[in-house]
C-alpha cells in the first residue's frame, strides 16, 4: 500500500481509475480509501488480515473499496453477485465472514454481521494519507475461491508478502510508468485483476474500467480501448485470441498497445495474432503462467516481428525469489528432457486453502530433501526442459493416450488453428479405453468462411503425426466457456461422444452392420463413399474393426481384405457376397485346455525350433529373446509390481507354457508356474551415476542367457529384475521367450501389467481375468487346420494373383546368395539411419497424398531401392504381419505374428504414386494370408525350397506402424517411466532385412545383413539406394544402379 500512497503523494492530481466519462485522481482515490479504511478499522475492527466479503458491480466504488479494505488491514473475499445463492453461501461460511461491503446490486446471502454500504464518492483530495497503513507482509490480502475437482469452490488464502513481491518485478519487467493506461478488464475475483490494479497504481499509471456487458465483447472492448487511449491490457488467451480474430475480420480502429500480457492457457501464436500485433503496434506479448496458489510464476516475453515468434511460446524465465521445479510423483528433480509436475516454491506461495487443511496439505507440501525448498506448491500441470528452455506441457488431464502415444491436446489445437479458416478450436478426447479412445476438434470458422473436414484433417497431417490428428473435426458457433473463462471440454466431450445404440429393435442388415461397427471402431459418422484410411482410420483401428465385422457375420474378413478395399462401399459388397472362399484362417475354440496335457506347438515355433536345433549342431549362437527395460522415477511399491507380474501371467498363460523341444515330437503343456520379481541392490557405497552405469551391465548378461523351456531347470519364459538405484529410483528389466512372445504382445503386457499394478496397489484383483483366447487354443486350431483343404485353396489364389512372376523361388531367393558354410550366420550385423526431418516429411507427405497408410509407403520405397540396387526385374520381399485378426487375438500374449511374401512385379518406370498404389494392393493381397504359416507356404508352393526359411535367402521387411510404436510405454501409477533400448544378437532368419520404425515424429531405418553372405559395402550401399529413392519421389530416374 505504501507504493500507492506514494503515487499519489507525488501525482495527486494524475488520473488514477476511470470509468467511462468518470474518473478519480490519485488524490481523490486515496481521499475515498482513506475515509473508508478509517470507518473500516475504528468502527467494525478491522485489521490484522480479518476477511471482509465484497459484492458490487463494476465501478470505481469497487476499486475504492478494495484499496479501503487492505489499507485498513483487512483482507477482501470477492462475492460476485451474480453466482447461485447456494455458492455463495458456501463462500461465506468457507471464508468466515462476519462484515459485507455491497451495494444495491447485491441480493445474495449475507453474512451474520455487519452489512456496509459501498463508498458514494465525493471527488475531495488529500495529497497525503493521515492515518497509519495497518497491513503487514504476513497479513492476508485476499481469499480468492477456484473451483474445485469436488464442485465445491476451493479458497485461496493470499497474503501481502507475495503479493508485494509480485508488483515489484512487474513494475521492474514492464515499461508502464506515470501516466500509461491499463484496461482493468478481469473481475476482482481473479488474481489477475490484483495484478493489472496494483501495478497500474504503483507505477502511478491509471486504471481505465469497462462494464461487465462491455467486457464479454471483444469488438467493445477493443473499441473502449482505442477511444481511451489504453496502452497495455492483462487479457486470458481466449479473449485475446477473440480480439485478434474480431481485428482480422473487422477493420475496426485499435488501440496503439505497448504491452499485452496474458495468461491462464497456454498461448498459440496463430496468423490472426500476428496480424493483431502489427495493427496494434508491435506490443511485446508476456506469456505469464502461474496458478491462482502462486500468482504468476514465469513469463516469457515475446518482441520484434511477430512473425519471427514461436508458434507456441514457452513459460520462460521464474519471477524473483521464487523457483519452479519439475518433480516426478514422488517429488524428485527430473532429467532435462523428461516431462515433470511443476512445482513452485519461494515467495510466491499462498498461505493454503481456507478451512481445508487436508487439501492445504496435499499441494502446499512441505519438503526436506530438496536443497533450499521446504515447502513447494504441486500445480498438476507438467513442463519440460528442452535446449534449457522451460516449455508447458499442458495438465495431467490435457494429457491423454491414444493408441499408447502420450498427446498434448494444445499442440494439436496449435496444428489445427494455423489453417487460414479456423478461427478458434478446442481438441478433446473422446471414448472410455484405450481401444476407443480419439480424439475430436471442435472448430470454430472464421467469418465468411466454412472449412470442410476433409481438407482439415488433410492439412492437420502434414503438421503432426498420424496419431495425434483428430479423427473428428466437428463445426462450432462458438466453444463453450467454463465460470473462469476458459474452454468448457467436458461438455464438449458430451457433446461428441455418440448416443448410445439402440439395444432393441429388428436386426440390422449388412450395409447396417457394417455401418454401426466402422462407426464404433472411428469414432465417427460413416456417409455412403467414405474410405477407411481417409476418415481417421489406422493401422490399429483395422485390426479392431476386422475383429468386430468378424464376430457379426459367418464370412470372414482379413485386414488384407481391408487394405485392398478400404472403401465403405466394398465392404458392405464383401459381406453381402456369398459365393466367396474364406479359408485363410484357423477357427480356435478358446479355453478347452487343461494345465498338464501335452497339445501341439504352432509351426512357426516349430521352425524356430528346427533352426535353433540346427545353429546348436553347429556351434553358433542362438538368442531368442524379447528384452525391455524401463528406468523408473518415483515411489515403485515392489510388492506391488511383483503381485501385478503374477496377475499378468494368470491372464496370459502362454509365459507359462512348458515346450518339449525333441526334433520331430515338438508339444507344449499349460504349467501353473508363476512369475517372481528378481530384487538387485547394488553395492551401497556406489554413487547413483555410477550405479545407473553398472544397471545395464546386469540387464545384458541376463537379457542373453536363454531360456529353459523345460525339464526339471523350468522356470517360466519371463524374467523380471528390479535394480535399485536410488530410493526412488529403479531399473526394471524385463525378459520373455520370443518362441511364445512377438512384438504386438510388447504392448500387451505394457498395457495389462499396468491394469494389474493399479489394482495390486489398492489392494484389488484385476478386472477381467484373462482374455477369451489363448495362444495355446490358436496353436492347437492351426494344426487342425493345415492340410490338403488349405494347400488347394492356397494353390488356386496363387495362380490368380497378377504379380506373381514365372519363377517365384527366383524371386524370393536373393541371387548372389548360395547356402555357405555355418559360420557365415553366425550373427547379424546393423547399419542404423535417421531419415532427417526433410526425408520424413516426404515420406509422410507421400502417404498423404497417395491416401496409403505408411507400410505401403516405406514397402514401396524400399522394393525401388531394392530393384536398382539388386538389378532384379521382379521384386518379392518376405514381410511380418501382426497375424491377430480372430477374436480376442488382439488382447493376447503368443507368438502370432508370420512372415508373408509380397510380389510386387516390376518397378521399373513406375512413379512413386504408382508404386505406392501396387504396394497397397499388394499388401493387402499378402495380408489376406497372413494366418498361413510361411514354412507351409513354401512347402505347399515352392516344393523342393522348404529349406529357404532356414537358409536365410530371402530379402526380408518388417515396417513397425507409429500405431503401435507409443506401446513400447509402460505406464505406473506414481511413477515416471522412460523404456531404454537393450541391444542383443537376436539369431538372424534372413540374409537382408530392413526394420523400419515409424514413430510419427521421424523414421528409424535398421538394416540388418549377414556379412558372411552380403557384404558389408554392399549392404551400405542399399541402405544409401533407399535415401536417394525418398529424395527422388515424384522425381523418379531410371536405369541408374550402384
Amino acid at each position: 500500500m505504501e507504493l500507492v500512497v506514494r503515487q499519489a503523494e507525488r501525482h495527486p492530481e494524475s488520473v488514477a481509475v476511470r470509468h467511462g466519462d468518470r474518473a478519480l485522481t490519485y488524490g481523490q482515490l486515496l481521499s475515498a480509501a482513506a475515509s473508508m479504511a478509517t470507518a473500516l478499522a475504528d468502527g467494525h475492527g478491522v485489521g490484522d488480515g480479518l476477511r471482509v466479503g465484497l459484492a458490487t458491480r463494476r465501478g470505481i466504488p469497487q476499486m475504492v473499496s478494495v484499496l479501503a479494505i487492505l489499507m485498513a488491514g483487512g483482507c477482501y473475499v470477492p462475492l460476485d453477485p451474480a453466482l447461485p445463492e447456494r455458492r455463495l453461501r458456501g463462500m461465506i461460511d468457507d471464508a468466515g465472514l462476519k462484515l459485507l461491503v455491497s451495494d444495491d446490486a447485491y441480493t445474495g446471502p449475507r453474512p451474520t454481521g455487519a452489512v456496509i454500504a459501498a463508498p458514494r464518492l465525493s471527488g475531495e483530495s488529500v495529497e497525503a494519507y493521515p492515518g497509519p497503513l495497518r497491513p503487514q507482509a504476513s497479513s492476508e490480502a485476499y481469499v480468492l475461491f477456484t473451483s474445485g475437482s469436488t464442485g465445491r469452490p476451493k479458497g485461496v488464502v493470499m497474503p501481502h508478502r507475495p503479493l508485494v513481491n509480485l508488483i515489484e518485478w512487474q513494475r521492474a519487467s514492464s515499461t508502464a510508468g506515470v501516466g500509461t493506461r491499463t484496461l482493468q478488464f478481469a473481475p476482482i475475483g481473479f488474481d489477475v485483476s490484483f495484478q493489472e490494479i496494483f501495478s497500474t497504481w504503483c507505477s502511478g499509471g491509471e486504471l481505465v474500467l469497462i462494464g461487465e456487458e462491455d467486457r464479454r465483447d471483444p469488438a467493445r472492448v477493443l473499441e473502449l480501448a482505442h477511444h481511451h487511449g489504453v496502452q497495455r491490457i492483462f487479457v486470458p488467451f481466449a479473449v485475446l485470441q477473440s480480439m485478434a480474430d474480431w481485428a482480422f475480420d473487422g477493420g475496426q480502429d485499435l488501440p496503439r498497445l505497448t504491452e499485452i500480457i496474458t495468461a491462464g492457457e497456454q498461448p498459440i501464436v496463430t496468423p490472426a495474432l500476428e496480424r493483431f500485433v502489427e495493427l496494434t503496434g508491435n506490443p511485446t506479448l508476456a506469456n505469464q503462467y502461474g496458478p491462482t496458489e502462486t500468482h504468476a510464476a514465469t513469463q516469457s516475453v515475446l518482441r520484434g516481428a511477430p512473425r519471427h515468434w514461436p508458434r507456441v511460446p514457452p513459460l520462460g524465465e521464474v519471477l524473483d525469489n521464487c523457483s519452479v521445479l519439475l518433480l516426478d510423483d514422488s517429488l524428485t528433480p527430473v532429467p532435462e528432457g523428461t516431462e515433470g509436475e511443476i512445482c513452485v516454491a519461494g515467495i510466491s506461495l499462498a498461505d493454503g486453502y481456507a478451512v481445508d487443511d487436508d487439501r492445504t496439505r496435499g499441494r502446499f507440501v512441505a519438503t526436506g530433501h530438496l536443497d533450499g525448498i521446504r515447502r513447494l506448491y504441486r500445480t498438476g500441470d507438467f513442463g519440460i526442459v528442452e535446449d534449457g528452455v522451460l516449455l508447458y506441457r499442458g495438465r495431467r488431464d490435457d494429457q491423454v493416450k491414444i493408441s499408447g502415444h502420450r498427446i498434448e491436446t494444445g499442440e494439436v489445437e496449435a496444428a489445427v488453428s494455423a489453417h487460414p479458416e479456423v478461427g478458434q478450436v478446442a481438441v478433446v478426447p473422446v471414448g472410455d479405453g484405450p481401444s476407443t479412445r480419439h480424439l475430436v476438434a471442435f472448430v470454430v470458422a472464421r467469418r465468411g468462411t466454412a472449412p470442410d473436414e476433409d481438407g482439415l484433417r488433410a492439412f492437420t497431417a502434414r503438421l503432426l503425426p498420424a496419431h495425434a490428428v483428430p479423427r473428428r473435426f466437428l463445426p462450432a458457433d462458438t466453444l463453450p466457456r467454463t465460470a473462469t473463462n476458459k474452454v468448457d471440454r467436458r461438455a464438449l466431450a458430451a457433446r461428441a461422444t455418440p448416443a448410445p445404440a439402440a439395444e432393441d429393435g429388428p436386426p440390422l442388415g449388412a450395409r447396417e452392420t457394417v455401418r454401426a461397427v466402422w462407426q464404433r471402431a472411428l469414432g465417427r459418422a460413416v456417409p455412403d463413399g467414405a474410405r477407411f484410411f481417409d476418415v481417421g482410420g489406422d493401422s490399429l483401428t483395422a485390426v479392431r474393426l476386422v475383429v468386430e465385422l468378424n464376430q457379426h457375420f459367418a464370412r470372414k474378413i482379413s485386414v488384407g481384405d481391408l487394405l485392398l478395399r478400404p472403401e465403405f462401399e466394398a465392404c458392405v459388397a464383401f459381406f453381402e457376397a456369398t459365393d466367396a472362399t474364406d479359408g485363410f484362417r484357423p477357427r480356435p475354440a478358446a479355453g478347452a485346455a487343461q494345465r498338464g496335457a501335452w497339445l501341439p506347438v504352432a509351426l512357426t515355433q516349430a521352425h524356430r525350433m528346427n533352426r535353433e536345433a540346427w545353429r546348436a549342431r553347429h556351434g553358433l549362437p542362438s538368442i531368442s529373446n524379447v528384452p525391455m527395460a524401463y528406468h523408473l522415477q518415483g515411489a515403485l511399491d515392489a510388492s506391488a509390481l511383483e503381485t501385478a507380474l503374477r496377475h499378468f501371467v494368470t491372464r496370459h498363460p502362454a509365459l507359462a507354457l512348458e515346450i518339449d523341444e525333441t526334433p520331430g515330437a515338438h508339444r507344449q503343456r499349460l504349467t501353473d508356474w508363476t512369475p517372481t520379481l528378481r530384487s538387485v541392490r547394488l553395492d551401497p557405497q556406489l554413487s547413483v551415476e555410477a550405479a545407473r552405469e553398472r544397471a545395464p551391465a546386469l540387464v545384458q548378461e541376463d537379457a542373453e542367457r536363454p531360456f529353459v523351456r523345460c525339464g526339471t531347470a523350468y522356470d517360466g519364459l519371463l524374467r523380471a529384475t528390479l535394480i535399485r538405484i536410488a530410493e526412488r529410483e529403479h531399473h526394471l528389466f524385463l525378459c520373455a521367450d520370443h518362441i511364445v512372445f512377438d512384438g504386438w504382445s510388447v504392448g500387451v503386457l505394457n498395457e495389462d501389467l499396468a491394469v494389474c499394478y493399479r489394482a495390486a496397489l489398492r489392494g484389488e484383483a484385476p478386472p477381467a481375468a484373462e482374455p477369451d483366447l489363448r495362444f495355446l487354443d490358436w496353436a492347437r486350431a492351426e494344426n487342425a487346420w493345415l492340410g490338403e483343404d488349405l494347400a488347394a485353396t492356397l494353390r488356386a489364389d496363387f495362380g490368380r494373383q497378377p504379380q506373381v512372376p514365372e519363377d517365384p523361388a527366383a524371386a524370393l531367393l536373393y541371387p548372389a546368395i548360395e547356402p555357405g558354410p555355418p559360420a557365415h550366420y553366425a550373427r547379424e550385423t546393423l547399419i542404423r539411419r535417421r531419415l532427417d526431418a526433410d526425408r520424413t516429411a516426404a515420406v509422410h507427405e507421400l502417404a498423404r497424398t497417395t491416401g496409403h497408410p505408411m507400410g505401403s509407403v516405406l514397402t514401396a520405397l524400399y522394393a525401388t531401392a531394392f530393384a536398382r540396387w539388386s538389378g532384379r526385374d521382379e521384386v518379392a520381399l518376405v514381410s511380418t504381419f501382426a497375424n491377430r485378426t480372430v477374436p480376442d487375438a488382439d488382447r493376447s500374449v503368443g507368438f502370432f505374428a508370420n512372415n508373408v511374401p509380397v510380389f510386387l512385379g516390376r518397378a521399373a518406370g513406375l512413379s512413386p504414386a504408382e508404386m505406392i498404389d501396387r504396394a497397397a494392393r499388394e499388401v493387402g493381397r499378402a495380408a489376406q494370408r497372413e494366418a498361413v504359416p510361411f514354412p507351409f507356404w513354401l512347402a505347399t508352393m515352392l516344393p523342393g525350397h522348404e529349406d529357404l526359411a532356414g537358409s536365410a535367402r530371402y530379402a526380408f521387411l518388417n515396417v513397425r506402424s507409429q500405431d503401435r510404436s507409443g506401446l513400447d510405454r509402460l505406464e505406473l501409477d506414481g511413477v515416471t517411466s522412460r523404456s531404454v533400448r537393450v541391444d542383443i544378437a537376436l539369431t538372424p532368419s534372413f540374409a537382408l532385412g530392413l526394420r523400419a520404425g515409424d514413430n510419427g515424429g521421424d523414421i528409424a531405418l535398421e538394416l540388418a545383413f549377414l556379412p558372411g553372405l552380403v557384404a558389408p559395402d554392399r549392404a551400405e550401399a542399399l541402405m544409401a539406394e533407399l535415401e536417394d529413392v525418398v529424395d527422388g519421389a515424384g522425381h523418379p530416374r531410371g536405369g541408374q544402379r550402384r
